[in-house]
């Protein structure tokens, strides 16, 4: 059975969306507040594009954590869709609340939602660093995941093919012995026939003799 998995990592892991959509990686946007102006960095504009609005703004850009309201709808979208191993990783925990809000988070998840813990295993990382640093243990990760289902499509098309070939084999078989046993039959029916052909045929000779 081919395990469904998901790998998230916030806005400031920097993964290029080239990377993104080739691997599959989900990315929990950054709220970055400029003036009077909040975007979810690394969902609505581009790094190249967020760059620019902070070359252009004349002020210090201000970010928040993700909250723990973010992380229990994501558990909860998850759990709904079916995923059974959910990859966190997390800006570094010196510098942000972000992974201290998911681990939380993920505690009060499991006891509110009963059975949740066996459907839905939680997997938080600590990225320790910024930008590139955790960015690329996402995406190795993601490599390894998507060589690991590949591997393993792989060997159950593999099976499959086994088990295909050795039901076809075992159904000749079957059929082979059906078809011997219907040759026995027609031959014991036709040596039947023939001894009664041969017994007629006298019964009829030794009446045309009397006459």
């Amino acid at each position: 059975m081919i395990c469904k998995y998901k790998i998230y990592a916030d806005a400031a892991a920097d993964i290029p969306v080239e990377l993104r959509d080739r691997y599959g990686i989900e990315v929990l946007p950054i709220p970055v507040t400029m003036g009077e102006r909040t975007i979810q960095s690394g969902v609505e504009v581009t790094n190249d594009e967020f760059y620019a609005m902070m070359d252009a703004y004349d002020g210090i850009p201000v970010t928040s954590q993700i909250t723990p309201y973010v992380f229990e709808e994501l558990f909860q979208k998850e759990l709904a869709a079916g995923t059974q191993d959910l990859i966190l990783l997390l800006i570094n925990s010196k510098g942000s609340a972000t992974y201290f809000n998911a681990v939380s988070t993920r505690e009060r998840f499991y006891q509110e939602n009963e059975g949740a813990q066996e459907k839905l295993h939680i997997h938080l990382f600590d990225g320790g660093s910024y930008s590139g640093g955790y960015g690329y243990a996402a995406i190795l990760a993601a490599q390894k995941a998507a060589d690991s289902l590949a591997k393993t499509a792989n060997d159950q098309a593999d099976l499959i093919i086994r088990e295909a070939k050795a039901k076809a084999a075992e159904i000749i078989r079957e059929a082979n012995a059906e078809i011997a046993k219907l040759e026995s039959k027609y031959a014991e029916m036709k040596q039947q026939v023939e001894s009664y052909t041969m017994r007629v045929s006298a019964i009829i000779k030794s009446q045309l003799d009397i006459l």
